[in-house]
């Protein structure tokens, strides 16, 4: 893990932790989509596109593309569904891919929903925006990237693909089941937490984006579907924390976990990166703390539970596992092939004390079906629980940290 802290405007803080090193490169997941983001507000910024052109300019022959405009890809508001849900439910991921197939592989899905109606979380509207930069600029996306944000934002350890630097950190067992050609534009960026940091400076600063863009991207939607104090942007995410409005965008699913969080009326940024599925929104928090300790700031209110029906399930899932009984059924065979012994997992729990509950943390779409974490209470301890469900139902990840 690694983290960077900027405070009126200049890195205060950078440190790597555990066996990465300071230019330990990460894959920094959905992060990537703010850097597409910026792209396209470049773009529009230099008059070479308008954010309110129809899809229909670039793709005549897409659903709905005479009604979807560019903002609407850009706050997820299209209708036009998730393509890595039906890829990876048809077992494609573990294959090479390219933006144009996965473009024409969406094309067959029925929309979600009318444009402009509702809202819901789609990778495929960064792919094509990530096409969109391509056919308006002449260039590649990750060389626009290169030529127009990475270079004169001073950011040395990034890439796209294939990393840069020699040093990566290595990815848990997330990451075996996706090809990396699935991340196109949602999630290929490998950074660090350090050169991320300046990516905010710039951007704060009005580097790379005209200050007003910079305010445009930070308008939200007014569907709220995300939970307490969370809307959508420009790819962008605004969170309220007591008060306190973060500006940025969390990644994970392709391996890796991180957050970029920016307070720009503050000149401030906190960024953390890590290769594994434990939470990154607590060291966030501890360090807002830190650095804006008149504000009494909030986690998630305890209430919220953004899967009450999934929730139900873990709880007693968990609570016949804590005293050894495996209920078989909900295992995908990896899965339950690895699990220890009845008498093996009573030895495990009993250091934490009998179980209590679970608390709903983070629901998200990843390579190979859905990741669910929760805060799960024992007697003695609270530990993450972190859950994958594959595309039949079953467990493929169930465990605690």
């Amino acid at each position: 893990i690694a983290v960077a802290v900027v405070a009126n405007g200049k890195l205060v803080y950078s440190k790597a932790f555990g066996s990465a090193g300071a230019h330990t490169v990460f894959v920094i997941d959905s992060i990537t989509k703010t850097f597409t983001a910026v792209s396209v507000i470049q773009l529009a910024a230099a008059r070479k596109l308008s954010l309110e052109d129809h899809l229909a300019k670039y793709f005549p022959e897409f659903p709905n593309a005479g009604a979807i405009t560019i903002r609407q890809l850009l706050n997820h508001t299209s209708g036009i569904p998730n393509y890595l849900d039906d890829a990876a439910a048809k077992g494609l991921t573990a294959h090479a891919t390219s933006p144009r197939e996965i473009v024409r592989n969406a094309a067959t899905l029925a929309p979600d929903f009318q444009p402009g109606t509702d809202w819901n979380y789609s990778n495929t509207n960064y792919v094509l925006l990530g096409l969109i930069v391509e056919a308006v600029s002449g260039r590649s996306l990750a060389d626009y990237e290169r030529v127009h944000i990475f270079e004169p934002a001073g950011m040395k350890d990034t890439s796209v693909g294939k990393p840069a630097s020699s040093t990566v950190a290595a990815p848990p067992f997330e990451a075996a089941a996706a090809d990396p050609s699935w991340a196109y534009a949602v999630g290929d960026i490998v950074s660090t937490p350090t050169d991320i940091a300046r990516f905010d400076i710039a951007l704060m600063a009005g580097k790379l984006v005209p200050p007003a863009y910079f305010e445009e991207m930070q308008q939200t939607v007014p569907f709220n579907t995300l939970g307490p104090g969370v809307r959508d942007g420009l790819g962008v995410f605004v969170s309220d924390l007591s008060g306190v409005d973060l500006v940025g965008h969390h990644g994970g699913g392709f391996g890796f976990t991180g957050d970029n969080e920016l307070v720009p009326s503050r000149g401030f940024a906190f960024i953390v990166l890590g290769n594994g599925t434990y939470a990154t929104r607590p060291i966030l928090t501890a360090a807002l703390r830190l650095y804006f300790s008149a504000v009494a700031l909030a986690t998630r209110s305890s209430q919220y539970d953004g899967a009450p029906a999934f929730t139900q399930r873990v709880t007693t899932f968990l609570r016949r596992l804590s005293v050894g009984d495996v209920d078989h059924s909900q295992l995908d065979v990896q899965a339950d092939a690895a699990m220890p012994a009845g008498s093996v997992l009573r030895t495990q729990f009993q250091q934490f004390g009998a179980f209590e509950s679970v608390q709903f943390f983070l629901k998200a779409y990843i390579s190979h079906g859905m990741l669910y974490r929760y805060q799960a209470r024992f007697e003695k301890r609270t530990l993450l629980l972190t859950c994958v469900v594959n595309k039949d139902g079953k467990f493929s990840v169930f465990g605690l940290s």
